[in-house]
Formats: structure tokens, C-alpha cells, sequence
């Protein structure tokens, strides 16, 4: 009977979404239902969380949300559409869900995605310093254009295994597909490089927040880049591709991430040399900076509301084929939470900063690592619902998933506006910038453990929604307890004392090497359905073996 009431109310919503610009009546819906008025509206709220009209209201402003964004019709025709009767009306509903009126919405998105920032000209670089940048980042170049060539040919061979399989290669061809994008992202590195690092004209101060911003971007790629190396390959071992094939490619990734470290090492170097031409303070005008980041993060956190609810509306329409993808919407609504933790913070150190008082960066610091955390939790979420449209192949699906893979990337330009706005403010507060590179064993080891943390959640985000393409209770619970564990030592592994976190890190190996374990022999009993986890649980093994050798240097280092 709860299965049976739970379609009516899916079969109910699919209804109201393919209506949204129409007259919907709570009577005709009850009756498509063949339940009364009554007990319809209890159910459709007891299931849903709200009621029929709360939902419907919602979703309307939710669509007209996308048209103003996304179109040049007039706030008056969004309104008519979505059966606002006027203009007041519209703006009053719009106000109350969003928090600005619709046409200042609309404005504010048109803006850049980064805050403006507005640089003095100081400290003009010497023609010797020039040369010495140039030469380096030419050095750079030269390292980065062979690594975006073997990019091209890695997304080429994905794709070559990939047609081999099939239809089963059909969602290996995503991961060819995102291959393709980290060439052009490569590409775009170049450009920066040439066009920004070795002009003239730059100062000082100028050529750090560009170095830095490189930095990140290197960062981002090497981190895309090992994502998608286990990425493709759950989706080669799901397509069953041939073995040599498959050694091929892993080799391939493995240089692509030997020579993002090589490139990091060259940027470092550069940035220590820089830093030391810092002389005098960077005096900017804090609150104009704060505010623009927090225009940014605002805009960030309503458009990140939008698509979650979209998501899940989705889910709900998609019936019992949709639980991926509710897990996709619940993890969505997650990273949203990282958008308005990183508000808070950005408008605490605002205050503080407008009432003369001390402004604390630690909160605002580990909100942005969070955030970034999100951003890499987004792009993991994209590639699931990239993975979901090849599945189910419906234009709804490819709609939403469109707007994920959107909102991903402007969850890194948010990144990227926080950090150079934030860092604005700290150099007029005369405290040392961000990037701070770690030299003490204590800060070492918090950097390894960071490193866990990232590749821990990147394999069990992975793994909850293999376990529930496979629905398979036993991969469900073990995904849990992971995720169990990985909550056990964020908890206590980062900041603090040096010895409860290196507790808590070997806390977590033992436990990590059980629970691979358990699910090694779990995908051995399931040999067709486990495949891909099994692919899973082989990067698990490294990385708890990576923590093994962690472990082992601390013991030496702690007395």
C-alpha cells in the first residue's frame, strides 16, 4: 500500500511538472489520483514536505528563476507565464524565495563571475626580474604543451576502448568526454601563461596574485586529472574493456600526474622568489572587496538551491529509477550548505573589519577549503548525472544535468573570487597571504591528512552510487560504514593536537583495510554488479597504503 501510494504522488508531481505554466487545481490532481480532496493533500504533504500549492509555488518561481537568467523576456512576461497576474505580485513571491527582487536579480547575475578588484600600480618589476619570470614560465610552457598533447591522445584512446564496447562504453565516453575539457582547460594555463605572467608591465603585486591563481589552476588540474583516472576507469571496467587496453591508459594517467607535480614544483619556486620582492602593504578598500565577494557567493548559494530542488524534482518524477540521482540532489543540497558557511564567514570578517576590531582569517580560511572541497564534490555530481542522462537518455535528465555540470564551474570562479577578494583583505590587515607553503612536520602531516580526506571522499561519493546502481544492500552498508569511518576522521584528524591526529589517521587505516576487505570479497560474490566497485576498492588499497607510509614517518618524527 506505501509503494502504491508512493507512485500516485511520483505519477502526481510528473503531472504538475509538465504543467507548471498552466492553471493546476488541487481537486483535478485528487481525482487523477482517485483519493479525496482531503486525504490527497495529506499524502501529497506527509511524502513530499509541504503541500500541493507550497510545491507548486516553489517550483514555478524556481523555472523563473532560469528564465531570467537565461532569456531576454521581460520580468512582466516571466510573471504572466508562471500566473503571477501582475508585476507586484511576481517581484513580492520572488523577494520572499530569493531574497532580491527579480530585476535586480537578473542584474546581478549579469555581472562577471569574479569580484572586482581594484589594484594600485606599485613596485614595477625590474627588466631583471623580467627575464627571470619569463625564462620560467617559458620553461613552463614548454613542460605544459607535450602534457596537453598527451591529454588529447589519452581522451582519444578512452574513446577508441569505449567505441569498441559498445553500447556498455556508452558512459565511458563521458569520462572521454571530460578528458577533452581538462585538454582545454591545459590549453587555457598556456594562454594565461603567455598573455598574463610574461607581460611587462606587470608590478609586484600583480604578478603574485597571477602566479597564485596559476598555482590553484595547477592544483585543479592535477586534481581533475586523478579523479578521472579511477573515474574512467570504473566506467572501462562497466564496459568491460580489454586488459592491455585498460594498463594503457592507467600508465598514460600516472605521467599525466607525474608531470602536474613536476609543474608545481617550478611554480613554487617562483612564488618563494616573488614573495620575498613584497616590500610595503597593499592597501585596497577592504569593504567594496567583502562586498563583491559576497554578491558572488549569494548569487552562488540561490543558483545552487535552484538546481537542487530541480534535481530532486527530477528524482521524483524518475519513480523507483531515481535514486541515484536523489543521492545525487541530497549531495547537491550538501555543498550548498559550503556556499552559505563561506557567506557567514566572509560577512563576519566584514563586520569585524567595519568595527576596527580583530579579524580572525581562520574561519574564513577553512570555509573556502571547505568550499573547495564542494567544488570537487560538484564535479563528481556532474559526472554522475552525465553518467544518469546516458542511462535513462531523456531530455529532462540532460536539462539538469547541463545545469550541475554549470553550477560546477561557477562553484570554482566563486572559489577563485573568494580567495583573490579575501586575500585583498588580508594584505590590508598586513597579514601574510594565502598559499603559504607547509614546513614543520605538524603542518606536513595535516597536509597528508587533507590528501586522505580528498581522495577518501572522491572514492565514497563514488562508491554510494555504484551500491545503488548495483541495489545491493550488502555495498550499501559498507559504503556507510566508509563514510562512517572518513566522518570519524575528519572529526579529529584536522587541527589540534599532532598525536590524536596521527591516532585518529591510524584509526582510520585499520578500520579502511577491514572494510576494503569486506568489500573486495563482497564484489567477488556479485561478480557482474560488483565489477565497478571492485575497480573501487583497488584505489582504496592505495591510498591505505599511501597512509601506511605516512604512519611510518610519523613514528620517527613524534618522540
Amino acid at each position: 500500500m506505501e509503494y502504491e501510494s508512493r507512485e500516485v504522488i511520483h505519477r502526481s508531481i510528473r503531472f504538475i511538472e509538465s504543467r507548471l505554466v498552466d492553471d493546476i487545481n488541487v481537486s483535478e490532481l485528487a481525482e487523477q489520483a482517485l483519493f479525496s480532496r482531503t486525504h490527497y493533500q495529506r499524502l501529497f504533504r506527509a511524502m513530499i514536505g509541504e503541500t500541493v500549492m507550497e510545491y507548486v509555488k516553489k517550483r514555478r518561481l524556481q523555472q523563473a528563476e532560469w528564465y531570467l537568467r537565461e532569456t531576454d523576456d521581460s520580468v512582466l512576461d516571466i510573471a504572466l507565464k508562471f500566473g503571477y497576474s501582475s508585476h507586484e505580485g511576481f517581484t513580492r513571491a520572488f523577494k520572499s524565495h530569493f531574497g532580491v527582487p527579480p530585476a535586480r536579480y537578473r542584474k546581478q547575475y549579469s555581472l562577471p563571475g569574479l569580484c572586482p578588484i581594484l589594484k594600485e600600480e606599485i613596485g614595477m618589476l625590474s627588466k631583471e626580474l623580467i627575464q627571470r619570470i619569463t625564462s620560467e614560465m617559458n620553461k613552463l610552457s614548454e613542460v605544459l604543451v607535450p602534457y596537453q598533447n598527451e591529454i588529447k591522445e589519452l581522451a582519444a584512446l578512452i574513446d577508441k576502448t569505449a567505441g569498441k564496447a559498445g553500447d556498455a562504453g556508452k558512459t565511458a565516453l563521458v569520462a572521454g568526454a571530460e578528458i577533452h575539457s581538462l585538454a582545454g582547460r591545459t590549453a587555457d594555463m598556456i594562454k594565461f601563461i603567455k598573455s598574463e605572467l610574461c607581460a611587462n608591465e606587470n608590478s609586484v603585486y600583480e604578478i603574485t596574485d597571477k602566479v597564485y591563481l596559476l598555482m590553484r589552476q595547477l592544483d585543479d588540474n592535477a586534481y581533475q586529472a586523478y579523479l578521472l583516472r579511477y573515474l574512467s576507469g570504473v566506467e572501462m571496467v562497466r564496459a568491460g574493456e580489454p586488459k592491455d587496453k585498460f594498463a594503457e591508459i592507467n600508465q598514460a594517467f600516472d605521467r599525466l600526474i607525474n608531470n602536474q607535480q613536476a609543474n608545481q614544483e617550478i611554480i613554487t619556486k617562483l612564488l618563494g622568489e616573488l614573495n620575498a620582492l613584497i616590500k610595503s602593504e597593499i592597501k585596497k578598500e577592504a569593504s567594496t572587496v567583502i562586498e563583491s565577494a559576497l554578491a558572488t557567493v549569494k548569487q552562488t548559494e540561490n543558483e545552487g538551491i535552484a538546481i537542487f530542488e530541480e534535481a530532486k524534482a527530477l528524482a521524483l518524477t524518475l519513480g523507483a529509477q531515481g535514486n541515484a540521482y536523489m543521492s545525487i540532489a541530497n549531495d547537491i543540497q550538501t555543498q550548498v550548505g559550503a556556499v552559505r558557511n563561506t557567506f557567514s564567514a566572509l560577512d563576519d570578517y566584514a563586520k569585524a573589519i567595519e568595527n576596527d576590531t580583530f579579524a580572525d582569517r581562520k574561519p574564513v580560511d577553512s570555509a573556502i577549503a571547505k568550499l573547495n572541497f564542494a567544488a570537487f564534490h560538484m564535479n563528481l555530481n556532474a559526472f554522475n548525472a552525465a553518467i544518469e542522462t546516458a542511462r535513462f537518455e531523456e531530455i529532462k535528465t540532460s536539462k539538469v544535468a547541463g545545469q550541475i555540470m554549470k553550477y560546477a564551474g561557477k562553484l570554482h570562479g566563486t572559489i577563485s573570487a573568494c580567495i583573490e577578494g579575501f586575500n585583498e583583505c588580508v594584505k590590508l590587515l598586513n597579514i601574510n597571504a594565502s598559499g603559504k607553503i607547509p614546513e614543520t612536520f605538524a603542518e606536513k602531516f595535516q597536509k597528508s591528512i587533507d590528501d586522505v580526506l580528498f581522495q577518501a571522499t572522491m572514492f565514497g561519493i563514488q562508491l554510494e552510487i555504484e551500491a545503488e546502481r548495483a541495489d545491493l544492500e550488502g555495498f550499501k552498508e559498507i559504503a556507510r560504514k566508509i563514510g562512517g569511518i572518513m566522518a570519524e576522521l575528519r572529526e579529529f584528524g584536522r587541527g589540534g593536537d599532532l598525536m590524536n591526529a596521527v591516532n585518529a589517521l591510524e584509526r582510520y587505516y585499520e578500520s579502511l583495510v577491514k572494510l576494503t576487505e569486506e568489500c573486495r570479497r563482497e564484489a567477488e560474490k556479485n561478480k557482474e554488479k560488483g565489477a565497478p566497485i571492485e575497480f573501487i576498492t583497488r584505489g582504496y588499497r592505495h591510498l591505505a597504503d599511501r597512509i601506511k607510509i605516512v604512519l611510518e614517518v610519523s613514528k620517527t618524527q613524534i618522540v
